[in-house]
């Protein structure tokens, strides 16, 4: 990572999305570094070059810290909002007979009680 700028953008980024469940905009990083949001910018750019993070263009809170992975099954945690299924937002069957879900920033994994 480029110097501790790098290091302190990451570690606001993971508490931030640990605290209230969706990433931050580019105003409320450039706050946490002190800095103008032009500099965030290309701090949080620097990080996607890195492979750090993703940034998807266009979507407002669209940062994915990518080392942030589910402890249960090793998938990916989307830190932007789910997105809605035809038939349960933020909800999905596992394969082992469990259902996901996704409410308030937290994953709920739940057994089934069919055997």
């Amino acid at each position: 990572m480029n110097g501790p700028q790098s290091v302190k953008c990451l570690e606001f980024l993971r508490n931030y999305i640990a605290e209230h469940g969706y990433s931050p905009v580019t105003k409320e990083v450039a706050d946490a570094l002190d800095v103008w949001p032009s500099q965030a910018n290309r701090v949080l750019h620097a990080l996607q070059r890195e492979g750090a993070i993703r940034i998807e263009r266009g979507v407002r809170r669209g940062i994915t810290v990518l080392d942030q992975v589910c402890p249960h099954c090793g998938s990916p945690i989307s830190n932007s909002a789910p997105s809605p299924s035809p038939s349960k937002p933020g909800a999905g069957d596992l394969s082992g007979g469990g259902r996901a879900s996704y409410a308030a920033g937290e994953v709920q994994i739940s057994q089934s009680s069919e055997g």
